[in-house]
């Protein structure tokens, strides 16, 4: 059975765009989906899927930087 983690937090309006630039930079996967030094992906035991979404502000909120995972399996196998 898959299990699932959201982290939500939010971001300086003034840094939206750097933090973009940063995620695109240092997240992406580069041609091959391999992963990049910074976010070592591959080394997450039983990880199926991840991603970074940065919600722009709205009437309500500010903007947020969400991470979503989803695993094959426990959690409480990762090493952290």
């Amino acid at each position: 059975m898959p299990d699932y983690i959201t982290i939500i937090t939010p971001i300086e309006a003034s840094n939206t765009e750097r933090c973009r630039q940063y995620l695109r930079d240092n997240a992406e996967p580069q041609i091959g989906m391999q992963c990049k030094p910074q976010f070592r992906f591959d080394l997450i035991p039983n990880l199926h899927f991840a991603s970074f979404v940065i919600l722009d502000a709205a009437a309500d909120f500010g903007p947020n930087l969400v991470f979503e995972a989803t695993f094959d399996g426990l959690k409480s196998r990762l090493p952290f």
